[in-house]
């Protein structure tokens, strides 16, 4: 809970997590400060019940490319305060291939 408002995001993570450990899966959880004073920039986003979305990103590389679908922001929000979440994927170069076609497409 330090790291998300939505209590819903953070009962499937620590429902899900220690099975993840388990096959090996390094998990990281921020255990920072609860942020609950602060403002929004629209006040109807208060009101908001959901909110999710995904960011997919393709790393090129000399010895192979990679990808990345989850949740993370390029932001300090994301990086410090939000629970977020990845999938990294690297050695399947068909995979890879089809996301970054469907990502240019």
């Amino acid at each position: 809970m330090s790291s998300t408002d939505a209590s819903y995001v953070a009962a499937q993570l620590y429902q899900h997590v220690y099975d993840w450990q388990k096959l090996g899966i390094t998990t990281y959880v921020h255990t920072g400060e609860w942020l609950a004073d602060t403002d929004v920039v629209f006040p109807e986003t208060k009101l908001a019940r959901w909110g999710m979305h995904a960011k997919t990103q393709v790393y090129k590389r000399s010895n192979g490319n990679e990808v990345m679908v989850g949740t993370y922001n390029i932001d300090n929000r994301s990086n410090h305060y939000n629970t977020e979440m990845g999938l990294f994927c690297k050695g399947n170069n068909d995979l890879v291939q089809a996301i970054e076609s469907s990502i240019l497409s």
